[in-house]
């Protein structure tokens, strides 16, 4: 229990420095993805596109979003004051808006 471990750990503390954001530009598409991925889970409309044979593809299909090249290339070269933080907020509105808009008309940062 926490009772029990909490006082074993007193005083057993570390300190883990991570270099801002805007350092470490090469993180941004893998966190990007990340935080768009689990964004649009939570506000994407759903696809009920049939499927190529013309038959009911069994229900309705969440649709997968992704950043464009440009959109990429934008992100990395943003300083990010506000760090990864920052970026999943930006991601989390985009969904949002994206969904709005719904799948079949792309907002201008993402594509379906």
């Amino acid at each position: 229990t926490a009772e029990r471990v909490l006082p074993q750990l007193e005083g057993c503390t570390s300190v883990i420095k991570v270099a801002p954001l805007r350092v470490r530009s090469s993180d941004v598409p893998a966190l990007a993805g990340y935080y768009l991925g689990r964004a649009s889970r939570s506000h994407q409309p759903v696809s009920t596109e049939l499927t190529r044979g013309g038959e009911d593809a069994g229900g309705p299909r969440p649709v997968h979003w992704s950043l464009s090249a440009a959109t990429q290339r934008r992100l990395q070269a943003y300083g990010w004051p506000g760090n990864d933080t920052e970026l999943e907020g930006v991601l989390e509105q985009a969904a949002v808006q994206q969904a709005a808009t719904s799948a079949a008309a792309p907002g201008p940062l993402l594509s379906a």
